[in-house]
């Protein structure tokens, strides 16, 4: 009985926990901690204000995938009931035929690693470039395969640097 009750009283405490809603200097450390985390994002070019559960992001950043992941990070926390991005600014590309190329070559130079047996197949990466900078975002099974993806596409001619936010699985 002894065991019972202490074992119905750790899921109670820990359901507790669950439920309790974040408070908004909570929400805002949480957010400014995963920013930190995320290699591709410039988290100092990003202001964070909770107020009332509400998260206001603004600041700028390169890219639509930059803008859309710090997005999710926000939705993601809990006691969060929206995300305002009205004042997060994606800086424009002065460059955009080339870097729609230099997007083009790295998806396409991404598939000849994997058809070559150079990385693993079935990787959903995300590319984008702005200003000629690629960034990368997605998962992949092993930091070999980060190394080669990062330094096949640093030898695509006019790539002026490769951001990469990719997780190892």
């Amino acid at each position: 009985m002894r065991h019972f009750l202490l074992s119905a009283i750790i899921i109670l405490s820990n359901f507790i926990s669950y439920a309790v809603p974040l408070e908004d200097s909570a929400i805002s450390e949480i957010i400014t901690e995963l920013l930190v985390k995320e290699n591709d994002i410039p988290n100092t070019d990003i202001k964070v204000q909770v107020k009332q559960k509400v998260i206001y992001l603004s600041g700028n950043v390169d890219t639509n995938l930059q803008a859309n992941r710090v997005l999710e990070l926000a939705a993601s926390i809990k006691s969060v009931i929206d995300v305002n991005t009205d004042k997060l600014d994606i800086r424009n590309s002065k460059e955009f035929l080339s870097d729609a190329f230099i997007t083009a070559k790295t998806k396409g130079k991404i598939k000849y690693l994997a058809i070559n047996n150079r990385i693993a197949e079935h990787y959903v990466l995300h590319v984008e470039t702005t200003n000629k900078v690629v960034h990368i975002f997605g998962d992949v099974k092993s930091e070999q395969d980060i190394k080669t993806i990062q330094d096949s596409i640093e030898d695509i001619i006019d790539v002026a640097g490769v951001k990469m936010n990719i997780r190892c699985l």
